[in-house]
């Protein structure tokens, strides 16, 4: 009976470091759109996971990268 309420304790405190793990990940996404400029108040279907969070910080820093690129190259054009 020992090593089942070892085993028991053990498991409980893996599945709650993961839910912490996994509620900080989600904390810091958030905040990661918060300052490149997203709204996350109204939260929508994208925004319920981590991986759809960590996917729209992407595209809007790949979305920042093209609209420099293309405003730096117009420049030296007109250069």
């Amino acid at each position: 009976m020992p090593n089942l309420l070892n085993y028991m304790k053990t498991h409980y405190w893996l599945s709650m470091a993961t839910k912490n793990e996994s509620h900080e990940k989600y904390a810091w996404w958030i905040n990661e759109l918060n300052s490149l400029g997203v709204n996350t108040e109204n939260k929508n279907q994208e925004l319920k996971d981590v991986q759809g969070l960590e996917n729209l910080a992407d595209d809007v820093k790949q979305k920042f990268i093209h609209e420099y690129k293309t405003s730096n190259s117009e420049e030296q054009n007109m250069c």
